[in-house]
């Protein structure tokens, strides 16, 4: 199966609220702002469908910034939702593809060629959803104490059978069933398909504490870049 570029919109959904980490898409954030970050990185990606949406003026004055972007004004109500996917996502109502990738700003180390790869992968197969996933080894175990994943029953965790987290770097889905349903997949096998990102470009910014480190690790890692330019 072969999907055409013009299938996939690849889009943005911020606001300012957040309840574990105040204002941080439009914080100073190395010199830039997590925003800042990944719509430059979208902008490089040069993707023919890439929409942006926010409620606040702050937000969408940057938007301006940044050429080729649908911006798409958020209502007051679906800046505010925390649980209600179809009035979070209502941005998905004026997209005209069938099949959308959202980018999350809150993992700056992600790459554009991360990006591309996964949108590549994702015009090669047939299910209808992909999402970032890291690979973590170690020993898991559910709140009843069943190990969840194969052990190898030493005291090296290398030596266990890895599981895959979602990164929430970007996931991909079917525009339609999202709004039918408010899930961008089944959890079946294959729906979303895995997609395994590098770990250390999937640090995810939830909290105070995430945004202090990964700007340091962002800071170092861009001071090395030029130290080898």
């Amino acid at each position: 199966m072969t999907r055409r570029p013009e299938d996939l919109a690849v889009f943005l959904n911020v606001r300012l609220r957040s309840r574990r980490c105040p204002g941080k898409m439009l914080r100073p954030f190395a010199g830039t702002t997590l925003l800042d970050i990944c719509l430059k990185k979208v902008g490089e990606l040069g993707w023919q469908k890439t929409y942006f949406g926010a409620h606040e003026e702050e937000l969408l004055e940057r938007a301006k910034d940044y050429p080729g972007l649908t911006v798409y004004r958020r209502s007051g109500r679906s800046a505010e939702a925390d649980s209600d996917p179809k009035a979070i996502f209502e941005i998905l109502e004026v997209i005209e593809a069938p099949y959308v990738m959202w980018v999350n700003p809150c993992v700056p180390l992600l790459k554009v060629e991360t990006l591309r790869a996964g949108l590549g992968r994702f015009q090669e197969i047939e299910s209808p959803a992909l999402t970032s996933v890291k690979r973590v080894v170690g020993w898991f175990y559910a709140p009843d104490g069943r190990p969840l994943n194969r052990m190898a029953g030493n005291v090296d965790t290398l030596q266990s059978e890895p599981v895959l987290q979602v990164a929430h770097a970007f996931h991909i889905y079917d525009r339609v069933r999202m709004l039918r349903t408010g899930r961008p997949w089944t959890n079946a096998p294959g729906d979303p398909d895995p997609f395994v990102i590098p770990e250390g470009e999937a640090h995810d910014i939830d909290t105070e504490e995430e945004f202090e480190a990964v700007e340091c690790l962002y800071r170092v890692r861009r001071q090395g870049r030029r130290s080898h330019a």
